[in-house]
């Protein structure tokens, strides 16, 4: 039980830090967390850990969708989305556009005015996101990894990288090698 209680500990930090990324208020993030360890000191048996841990991933994912549903507009929700599904997929501004139903130029300047990046920067600062993802948690080739994320050449997928993470692939790979 103090095993599973543990674990379920980490998981709820792990998802505290991804909910304060995903845009959740710190301070509703923190309040969460605590609540949800708290939950978890006064389950008496395992399945009582993974109910509260369920209970705890749902409510933070839900305080995502909100938070990010809050701040951006329709059409920009419309882009994440997809982005966030169709990240191995090729992805084209004109797309997008077809999507929205704006403009190129006026989708790509509405879509920096709230979110910080231009679709392009967004498209590959997610991708890169999901590389790390991939090189932490699978044994597929870094050139694998770098054209299921649509990067075709491996050297524009190294220099991405590093501009994202102050890495390369392979330093991320092997950060006790790393320089």
């Amino acid at each position: 039980l103090r095993s599973e209680k543990n674990l379920a500990i980490c998981s709820i930090t792990l998802a505290t830090r991804a909910a304060l990324d995903g845009g959740v208020n710190a301070e509703i993030g923190y309040t969460l967390s605590d609540f949800y360890i708290q939950a978890v000191e006064e389950c008496q048996n395992p399945g009582e850990v993974q109910a509260t841990l369920r209970r705890c991933y749902n409510d933070f994912v839900d305080r995502v969708l909100e938070s990010q549903q809050q701040r951006y507009s329709r059409e920009v929700n419309q882009c994440r989305n997809y982005i966030f599904h169709h990240l191995y997929e090729p992805i084209q501004l004109e797309h997008l556009s077809e999507l929205t139903g704006l403009s190129s130029d006026y989708l790509s300047k509405r879509f920096k005015t709230e979110t910080g990046m231009s679709p392009v920067h967004f498209i590959q600062y997610y991708r890169i996101q999901e590389a790390k993802r991939l090189i932490s948690s699978t044994t597929h080739s870094l050139s694998a990894i770098a054209t299921m994320l649509q990067f075709h050449d491996q050297s524009y997928f190294t220099k991405i990288f590093k501009a994202h993470t102050n890495q390369t692939p392979k330093q991320y790979q092997s950060p006790s090698s790393g320089g």
